[in-house]
């Protein structure tokens, strides 16, 4: 499961990488954008230093940073998903928007995972 996680938070800091990429690269990028790549940068990265290691110092509440800040990631994600679903059911103009979707489903994919590693107890931690 930890290999996972890792694997997502590299791929969500890439898209991260690359939704801020697009706004130098294309003109009339919108706002969100620029927001939706900071947030999956700041997701990806600070779940990547918490397993890393480098956040022990600040135990405990780096482990309930995590754990709250993947909370949150997961409400973003599925309201995310769920209206740009809605949405590209019978979209305005046409034309069906993807991105958003894909955005919404990297990042609850990414918190259910961490949640589960970290906030849910093992048998051997489950009191009887």
């Amino acid at each position: 499961m930890k290999t996972m996680l890792v694997t997502l938070s590299i791929i969500n800091a890439l898209a991260g990488v690359a939704l801020l990429g697009l706004i130098l690269f294309s003109e009339d990028v919108p706002s969100v954008v620029a927001g939706l790549g900071i947030g999956l940068l700041i997701q990806s990265g600070y779940t990547l230093a918490y397993m890393s290691g480098h956040l022990r110092a600040f135990e405990p509440w780096s482990l309930r940073a995590l754990v709250a800040g993947q909370t949150v990631g997961l409400m973003v994600g599925v309201l995310g998903f769920v209206s740009s679903a809605l949405y590209n059911i019978a979209p305005a103009n046409g034309d069906h928007e993807y991105g958003p979707l894909t955005v919404g489903a990297l990042i609850a994919f990414q918190a259910v995972v961490a949640l589960w590693i970290y906030a849910v107890p093992t048998r051997s931690e489950a009191r009887v």
